[in-house]
């Protein structure tokens, strides 16, 4: 498969000479070639793959019509979006990841906020660049919403944990607007690819009715190890996994994933961290969601 190369400067554009080998590309009608190549190295492509490009100023660079752009754009289906105005070349970030140090991550993220919302979806989120935190309390060296939900936790953040401001405003650090998550999870909650009812989250509220304070260095504060409580019944047990219905319903509803393996997997998960749920059937189908979603993204 082909990939773009972009320098810093934005200058250059680099296509493999394979391109015009890829069985894709070999099936396309001359017009359709012509477009996808000015798509792929026009001067608007930045970081993200997507970005604002009418159909007309399409046609004045490629020498062709208007009417002769939007078929080529429909040979292109699959490749590249086109979306009311804007371009999306959808593996364009696929090929070209400009997320593996922290200053591309940064000017990644910066095209990222810019895009209209209904297309950020397409490319990934990253929640690690700093210099797009500007609303984030900080508290000493590390941000408020953190120390707040390691207080509630009664433990520090595992690697793979973040915090998450329910209503998205970073700023609003209410016990009630933060839940926990993993960063695979967030990203696709950021990216709208599935909502917070669909996600596996530790809601602070769950634990405590009121909002700490973060700790001072010249205050020290005894740290609770609070554990909600289960619910009585059939799913309030872990054994419940091992419940032949309950494992039809989970492979009937989730067709794209080995539940067999998750249940395993999330029975391991809950052993080793000390996890308990008030059901764990909900737990499981929260679960099983992000997983289907990945399988879904792992298409593309």
């Amino acid at each position: 498969m082909y990939f773009i190369l972009l320098g810093y400067s934005m200058k250059t554009r680099i296509i493999q000479t394979r391109f015009w080998e890829d069985d894709f590309v070999m099936k396309l009608s001359v017009d359709a070639r012509l477009v996808f190549m000015y798509l792929l190295t026009n001067s608007s492509i930045g970081l993200t793959g997507i970005y604002e490009k009418p159909i007309g100023l399409i046609a004045v660079f490629v020498g062709i019509s208007t009417a002769r752009v939007e078929n080529a754009l429909n040979e292109l289906s699959g490749k590249v979006i086109y979306d009311n105005g804007w371009v999306v070349l959808v593996n364009a970030f696929k090929y070209n990841n400009y997320a593996s140090n922290e200053r591309q991550r940064t000017a990644y993220m910066k095209e990222w906020n810019s895009l209209p919302e209904r297309l950020k979806s397409y490319v990934p989120f990253f929640d690690d660049v700093k210099e797009y935190k500007p609303h984030y309390a900080e508290s000493g060296k590390s941000y408020q919403h953190i120390l707040i939900a390691e207080k509630v936790l009664g433990r520090k953040l595992l690697a793979d944990e973040v915090v998450h401001h329910i209503d998205k405003d970073p700023s609003n650090n209410d016990i009630h607007n933060l839940a926990i998550m993993n960063k695979d999870t967030h990203r696709l909650l950021h990216q709208d690819k599935i909502t917070l009812s669909d996600t596996t989250t530790i809601l602070l509220s769950d634990y405590s009715n009121t909002t700490p304070k973060p700790k001072t260095k010249n205050k020290k504060s005894k740290i609770r190890n609070q554990k909600p409580k289960t619910q009585n019944g059939r799913f309030g047990n872990i054994k419940c996994f091992d419940d032949k219905e309950v494992q039809a319903m989970l492979k009937s509803e989730f067709p794209s994933v080995d539940v067999m393996k998750e249940l395993q997997k999330m029975i391991n998960y809950c052993k080793a961290h000390g996890k308990t749920y008030k059901d764990y059937r909900a737990f499981a189908r929260n679960w099983l969601t992000v997983e289907s979603a990945k399988h879904n993204l792992n298409k593309y």
